[in-house]
């Protein structure tokens, strides 16, 4: 059994905290998988005071055993969002974390990107349904963070608010960004400019191999032409792999190989 449950407990004595049952509820039920000794902790639509997040948040911030947190619909505040950003922005341990449906925009979104900035482990990132595109200056930042993360894999940021300017954003940090596999950009207001600046990025990008953009007003050519170019990266990539040693799979020189084939296209 993980030790989450005790440690909450205490963090919220120490600072003189109300535990809620919710999260009691949930952590009670908290077991560690027996093989990879790792624990999910999902607390999804439960309505979690900015509190609790403080003391979850200082848990997280030494926990090992949680790989996967899921805090969707939970009603999140912006101070709440702050902490648990800011205690997982040295976390090693979660490996995915769903933030869905907590209106998150403004601070809560720089916050975010400056996790996204500090963090070495998260592989996966869900942040569909909320309102990160709403403040320009603020979504920027959160591009930032995303453009120097070297470890995301998965990124959802469906339904946002993602304007056309936002979809510029995006691509500046796709440009820089070098892990990102999977991008979910549906649902939003890319409009035409948007979808061309993806489309100048995909055409040298290394890296993706699904971006998905329906419903964001964009011209079927460009949805068309960006869909065929992560195919040809994925293309690419099978034919580079298949030709190269097991042990140079996941060489950093595998990407320039691959940016070298799709020049010659």
């Amino acid at each position: 059994m993980s030790d989450f449950p005790n440690l909450y407990l205490q963090v919220c004595r120490d600072y003189h905290l109300e535990p809620q049952d919710c999260i009691l509820d949930k952590l009670n039920c908290l077991h560690l998988s027996p093989r990879s000794n790792k624990a999910v902790l999902n607390l999804s639509a439960n309505s979690i005071s900015v509190h609790s997040c403080c003391a979850i948040a200082r848990v997280l911030a030494t926990d090992r055993c949680i790989e996967s947190l899921k805090l969707a619909d939970c009603m999140l505040c912006e101070d709440g969002i702050k902490e648990v950003a800011k205690s997982l922005a040295t976390n090693v341990a979660v490996k995915k974390l769903d933030l869905k449906g907590n209106n998150i925009k403004g601070v809560a979104a720089e916050a975010v990107g400056s996790m996204l900035r500090q963090n070495n482990t998260l592989t996966s990132l869900v942040l569909e349904w909320n309102s990160l595109g709403m403040l320009e200056t603020s979504f920027s930042l959160f591009c930032d963070g995303l453009a120097v993360n070297r470890s995301l894999r998965d990124l959802d940021l469906r339904n946002n608010q993602i304007s056309h300017e936002g979809g510029k954003e995006v691509a500046r940090a796709i440009k820089r960004n070098n892990t990102v596999r999977k991008l979910d950009l549906r649902w939003n207001n890319l409009g035409i400019i948007g979808g061309r600046a993806l489309l100048d990025v995909v055409k040298y990008n290394t890296t993706l191999v699904s971006l998905t953009v329906d419903g964001n007003n964009i011209p079927t050519d460009i949805v068309s032409a960006i869909g065929e170019q992560i195919e040809c990266t994925c293309t690419m990539y099978m034919v580079v792999v298949k030709a190269l040693p097991v042990n140079m799979h996941e060489d950093r020189g595998l990407e320039s190989i691959v940016m070298n084939f799709k020049k010659l296209l």
